[in-house]
């Protein structure tokens, strides 16, 4: 999904309101919210007006929205299905037992998300630098559930896991001693990647649209920009700056010799080709040798050198490399189940980590240590295999049947 809002950023086949208008679809059907509430017209969007404070209206009424669900009833009767991240797997999950596979009664499913709103981080690239957007790309989670039997949307930092309860980092009342007891529990923390292109500190929906708003500001006074890595994400920021601003110079450096690997090699040369129309200075099989320290986003003229020793001059640079995995957190109840290379997530085909004494701990999305390209699509059909194969389990325990064959992952 990303790559494909890189896609249509970069050669200019939608319109400017298009992926908005699949947020809101996306929002109006996952999170129950009139497709109406969420319409932004095109003065509401204002690309054209940069002085627009679209961004900056936000109403009392949001507070509630990122209340969770209220708990009726003792929590002795349920058993707990955890998911740990609300992001694109913890969405697969609901949306899977709430159209397809509702949960057999005791079980419930319960979500652990740190952040009060969803965050549309697929649209981010082009709300860093477009006024009048930001506000469509975070969503409530409070509708979610039809009931507290369905499910509970818990806003919390999972702070520790062990064989039978996740420790959370506030108190929530209805649970007692910060603890969630758990029958399954679905790994889904993530990974951590540079802003503008993920918004890990942005907790909140005014966080979040302050923070795109800051690199608004940054953009627009910048002359100079040096974007750093050649992933979806800095491809489409450098699309986005020429598009809205085609008088600053944009330069692109990428440590390979063709953009985005993973795909076919037509790919690369669409996204060359565009980029350069639009005026991007591009440059391939190069890095930028970082200051001691990073940058320092003064404002300032710099100049960066690479490592083949090229000279490039920016006020103000934009690191678009690299993720760092959420697997922090697994690894305090299965160091073994980490990849001491990359930290990412060993799992089975099954999905199950690869720690036998914990048969009941799936992971899935970004986190995961598999083949496959990260992305929002990928991280949802995790979440549908693992969440398949806990019921396939929980039939088998409540029928008292032999081990049935799990579903399995396929590249």
């Amino acid at each position: 999904m990303k790559l494909m809002h890189f896609v249509t950023a970069v050669t200019h086949q939608i319109t400017q309101n298009g992926v908005l208008f699949t947020a809101q679809l996306l929002f109006s059907h996952i999170f129950r919210i009139p497709l109406e509430k969420l319409r932004i017209t095109e003065d509401e969007d204002s690309s054209s007006n940069e002085d627009s404070n679209g961004d900056e209206e936000w109403h009392e009424d949001s507070k509630k929205d990122s209340v969770c669900n209220v708990v009726s009833g003792s929590e002795n009767e349920f058993k707990n299905i955890v998911v740990i991240g609300g992001s694109c797997v913890g969405m697969a999950v609901a949306m899977r037992i709430r159209m397809s596979k509702p949960l057999p009664t005791p079980y419930r499913l319960v979500i652990i998300e740190k952040n009060s709103h969803f965050h549309y981080m697929f649209a981010f690239p082009r709300a860093s630098v477009f006024p009048g957007i930001s506000s469509s790309l975070f969503a409530p989670y409070n509708k979610l559930f039809k009931s507290p039997n369905e499910g509970v949307m818990i806003n919390a930092k999972a702070v520790s896991i062990n064989s039978k309860e996740i420790l959370l980092d506030r108190f929530i009342p209805e649970f007692p001693n910060k603890n969630i007891p758990y029958e399954y529990l679905i790994y889904g923390t993530g990974a951590k990647h540079p802003e503008p292109g993920n918004l890990c500190e942005a907790d909140t929906k005014v966080k979040g649209i302050a923070t795109l708003k800051r690199h608004q500001d940054r953009i627009k006074r910048s002359k100079n920009v040096l974007i750093i890595g050649g992933g979806a994400v800095g491809l489409e920021l450098a699309a986005e700056i020429k598009e809205h601003y085609p008088r600053k110079k944009v330069t692109l450096i990428h440590s390979r010799d063709r953009y985005l690997e993973p795909f076919k090699k037509e790919l690369h040369d669409l996204s060359y080709r565009n980029l350069k129309s639009l005026g991007v200075r591009q440059i391939l099989n190069d890095r930028v040798l970082i200051p001691k320290g990073g940058f320092t986003d003064s404002g300032k003229k710099i100049v960066v050198t690479t490592k083949s020793g090229k000279k490039i001059e920016s006020d103000l640079q934009i690191l678009c490399t690299g993720m760092i995995p959420n697997s922090s957190l697994l690894s305090t109840i299965s160091p073994q189940s980490i990849n001491p290379a990359n930290k990412l997530v060993k799992v089975l085909p099954t999905l199950q980590i690869i720690d036998p004494r914990f048969p009941k701990i799936f992971a899935a999305g970004d986190v995961v240590d598999l083949d496959d390209i990260k992305s929002g699509y990928a991280a949802w059909a995790h979440a549908y295999l693992a969440i398949d194969n806990i019921l396939k389990m929980i039939e088998m325990e409540r029928d008292g049947r032999k081990l049935l064959q799990l579903n399995k992952h396929k590249t």
